[in-house]
């Protein structure tokens, strides 16, 4: 019986017959349990199923590829968005901010107007007092004076 290497992967079972792939020294081998029995067609459905990993691995590496660059867009994509949303929410504060800055001079002008309403009413009920009181005043300063 022949020596096997360490490294072997069964693809097939064939009733008593295996077909097995064999790892030696980084070179990829065929071989079976059986090997009389597998004569040219048995090395021809290897060759194929060599050939069939080699193009399944292709196929992987290329979704690995694809995997990779749509994971790399999506981020991109977060990032941008993220990046939007972070300058709508300051646009918006700075609005608010706005717009209560506003508000609060508008109630300042409003106080303030009440407040000069009011010492205008004060100022001229105290002339209307004042011009009352004249003749009294004047009056007052002649009897003393006399």
């Amino acid at each position: 019986m022949e020596k096997w290497p360490e490294k072997a992967i069964i693809l097939w079972t064939f009733g008593k017959y295996y077909i097995i792939i064999f790892y030696d020294s980084n070179i990829l081998t065929s071989d079976s349990m059986t090997s009389k029995d597998l004569g040219r067609g048995g090395e021809q459905m290897v060759e194929e199923t060599i050939r069939t990993i080699k193009e399944t691995e292709n196929e992987a590496e290329g979704i690995i590829k694809k995997a990779d660059a749509a994971c790399t867009e999506i981020l991109d994509n977060a990032k941008a968005e993220a990046a939007e949303m972070v300058g709508r929410a300051e646009a918006e504060a700075k609005s608010e901010a706005a717009a209560a800055l506003e508000a609060a001079k508008e109630a300042g002008r409003k106080s303030e107007q009440e407040a000069m309403d009011s010492v205008e009413k004060e100022i001229a009920t105290l002339k209307k007092d004042a011009l009352a009181k004249e003749s009294e005043v004047v009056s007052a300063v002649i009897e003393e004076l006399v």
